[in-house]
């Protein structure tokens, strides 16, 4: 997943790339060595010393990062023009940017709505248009001075500090999103990979 990752930020003109580490990060350091990546790309990398959430993670990146950047969790691939995004971002003047995508959610049941315990209506498997977190995102280096230092921060929680001063735009996308993190759309991405080539 992290080699297709860079595969298609590549085919879009980016090459540099740094990982944060923690959960099984010898595995990750031994795949990275092995395949000879760096004919292509730059690779870096941080070791969280405890489990930091993955903006705690970016305060690790305080020395090493000068520039627009993105931040993409590695259970979530996503194909859509990463350039064109760059400049949605740069054009909108925005701090953040988060890219969400389209999704309809069907509530298997009836939804009883009520006003003071009678029912108003019953909606029967009702479905909800929304846009969703993808969990990638292009942020100013600047962000990783909302972090208070080494410590736990879930994403969520840095996007509410930042969104009280500064400007966080949405990119929209419509299904070219899958979320390994969930177990659907995990076994959805086993039928993707099999007719997938990564030359």
């Amino acid at each position: 997943v992290i080699e297709l990752i860079m595969v298609r930020f590549y085919t879009h003109g980016f090459h540099n790339f740094i990982y944060t580490l923690n959960y099984k990060k010898e595995y990750i350091k031994l795949f990275l060595r092995e395949n000879n990546f760096s004919c292509k790309y730059n690779i870096d990398w941080v070791e969280e010393s405890n489990f930091m959430g993955t903006a705690g993670s970016l305060s690790l990146l305080k020395d090493k990062i000068d520039d627009t950047f993105f931040v993409v969790n590695c259970d979530s691939l996503v194909d859509v023009d990463f350039e064109k995004i760059l400049q949605w971002h740069k054009e909108h003047d925005a701090f953040m940017t988060i890219l969400g995508c389209h999704n309809e959610v069907t509530i298997p049941f009836g939804v009883l709505e009520l006003s003071d315990g009678r029912l108003e209506r019953i909606a029967e498997k009702p479905v909800h248009d929304m846009i969703v977190n993808t969990g990638v995102y292009v942020m100013e280096p600047h962000v990783i001075d909302y972090i208070p230092g080494e410590c736990f921060l879930d994403m969520n929680k840095l996007i509410e500090m930042v969104s009280e001063k500064e400007r966080i735009t949405v990119f929209p996308i419509y299904g070219d999103w899958l979320d390994l993190g969930q177990w659907a759309e995990y076994k959805k991405s086993l039928r993707y990979f099999e007719g997938l080539s990564l030359s």
